[in-house]
């Protein structure tokens, strides 16, 4: 019998061969994730500069409130990263920085946290989310308000996702809120009683039982939520309700980190206003401005202690603030106005 046997042999030039297009292929393909890790980068941090940038034509200016939409380019679901430093003696005004980290489209799974892009920062920016990060399919919806105490802070600026929906319950609520929440007719902002709430929505109420719910006195307030409370008070002037909105939508330590920035903001302001109204009150010979200076001294140094606090988010309540602004605002007289 004979037996017969069929095998392939491989030069050492072949196998050599085989083991270089493996090495080549498998750089070629870690060199183009690398590629596109790279403009994926680059496109999230582009993208939250222009958010930044963006929301500034969202500010206000006489009006009482804006509301406005940002669309998310090529409908790439986006988190967008919305944190917030605290003023520091480094850093007197404390920052908010802005990023984003874009879903990957095709493959890969989505880490956001380790993935987004540069950290675009801003001094003059105040955000209020429901987390530190939020995550949008295709808009970002924005709701500014002017922050009057008494002179005008800042423009509070309050972010939510097409993946968030608020359905407020008004019974309760003063008439301004209910008058101007139907007015602006705010995308994925329901009224209960006026439209029909979605099956997931986050309740809002101001009497009764609900996750978020707003407990209010005459000039200041206090919102409960699932996350702690968020202290509020009233602006002066018309438009009273900036912090209460803030304070509904925003998490606690986002909001009281913004907090601290707005009264740092605001005892700056009341630095500035204390050395016009030197000014004033030496070129007038009536001393018009001298009440108002010592309201200015006092204001600023409610506005600093609120800064210090950080273990007392109730600080912008129990440092009378709301009341020293309203000292303010009457020392101010139209015969020599400094703001």
């Amino acid at each position: 019998m004979i037996n017969s046997k069929r095998g392939y042999e491989f030069s050492f030039s072949w196998l050599f061969a085989i083991f270089i297009g493996a090495v080549v292929i498998f750089f070629a393909i870690y060199a183009a994730s690398q590629i596109v890790k790279t403009k994926q980068f680059e496109q999230e941090s582009i993208r939250g500069k222009r958010i930044g940038i963006l929301l500034t034509p969202l500010e206000t200016e006489l009006e009482q409130g804006k509301f406005g939409t940002l669309f998310i380019p090529n409908d790439d679901e986006t988190m967008l990263f919305a944190d917030c430093s605290p003023p520091t003696s480094s850093n007197p005004f404390g920052s908010q920085y802005i990023s984003t980290s874009i879903k990957p489209t095709f493959g890969g799974e989505w880490e956001p946290a380790e993935s987004q892009g540069v950290q675009s920062t801003f001094h003059n920016k105040y955000l209020f989310t429901s987390h530190q990060n939020i995550t949008g399919k295709e808009e970002f919806y924005v709701f500014s308000k002017p922050f009057n105490l008494p002179f005008k802070i800042a423009d509070l600026t309050i972010v939510w996702s097409d993946q968030e929906k608020y359905c407020f319950d008004l019974a309760g609520a003063v008439p301004e809120i209910r008058e101007e929440l139907k007015e602006l007719n705010m995308t994925n902002i329901f009224i209960k009683g006026v439209s029909v709430c979605p099956e997931g929505s986050i309740n809002v109420c101001f009497q009764g039982s609900c996750p978020i719910r707003v407990h209010s006195t005459p000039g200041k307030g206090v919102v409960e939520k699932p996350s702690g409370k968020n202290y509020y008070i009233e602006a002066i002037g018309d438009d009273k309700f900036a912090l209460l909105y803030a304070a509904i939508f925003s998490d606690p330590a986002v909001y009281n980190c913004q907090v601290k920035r707005l009264m740092a903001h605001a005892s700056e302001l009341a630095t500035i206003y204390t050395g016009k109204s030197e000014t004033i009150s030496s070129e007038s010979p009536t001393g018009c401005s001298r009440p108002l200076q010592d309201k200015l001294r006092d204001y600023k140094l409610s506005a600093k202690e609120i800064i210090k606090d950080s273990e007392n988010p109730k600080s912008i309540q129990d440092e009378n603030i709301h009341s020293k602004a309203q000292e303010v605002e009457n020392a101010n007289p139209p015969r020599c106005r400094i703001f």
